[in-house]
């Protein structure tokens, strides 16, 4: 096919591809009303480790400053841990199983640094607000019990969930719009690749055709 092909192609099917456009649009804002919403909130925690001084009266920031930032990256899995979800669901009054609960949180340590990104998702935004801010402080608990009273290092809560900007999943605009450019693009590829085949077919027939022609006859000679 030429540019040309493709492009009286598309003047042709402008309007059809128009409809499925508005189809797609269509069955993803269905998509969205039927599937549930889910909302998710980000706590931030920090955890702050107390500077050991020497004899000579000096403190240990450096030493510190490393193991706060290690622990931090430790707590990952603690946070995510099906205990820390099983006191969670406690102290807010949850009725799920802690792997349910345990497997709607999620941390991330933010390189570098103290801190630690803790994300619960919910159904609504203000429960998801309530198990991230929960999540910080059960986890804070349970480091103190695994590496006892005096360890240096505590966690602490430095951004609540509740100052958060709650996002929710699936997206209606992200549904629609992504409805609205698959659908014709299906429709698209769909039809190129008909024009296509259906040029080689005809190229083919056209072909046999010339191959079945008849050559020019022999000259016949004559003897006297």
């Amino acid at each position: 096919m030429t540019l040309a092909d493709i492009l009286i192609l598309t003047r042709r099917w402008a309007a059809g591809l128009l409809v499925a456009a508005l189809v797609g649009a269509g069955a993803g804002y269905a998509l969205v009303r039927l599937t549930p919403v889910t909302y998710a909130a980000t706590a931030i925690a920090y955890v702050r480790v107390e500077a050991a001084s020497d004899q000579s009266g000096s403190s240990s920031q450096y030493a510190a400053e490393q193991l706060a930032i290690s622990q931090a990256e430790s707590l990952v899995p603690v946070v995510t841990s099906p205990v820390v979800a099983q006191a969670v669901a406690r102290s807010l009054g949850i009725d799920a199983p802690p792997a349910a609960l345990a497997d709607t949180i999620s941390a991330k340590h933010v390189d570098g640094t103290h801190m630690l990104e803790v994300t619960a998702r919910a159904g609504s935004a203000a429960e998801a607000r309530q198990v991230a801010d929960a999540a910080v402080g059960q986890a804070a608990v349970e480091l103190k019990s695994l590496e006892g009273a005096q360890y240096p290092a505590e966690v602490v809560l430095m951004s609540s969930a509740e100052l958060d900007d709650v996002s929710h999943s699936p997206s209606a605009f992200r549904a629609v719009a992504a409805g609205a450019v698959v659908a014709p693009a299906l429709v698209y590829a769909m039809l190129l690749l008909a024009a296509v085949m259906g040029a080689a077919r005809r190229g083919a027939a056209a072909g046999g055709r010339t191959g079945q022609e008849p050559g020019p006859a022999p000259a016949s000679s004559h003897h006297p």
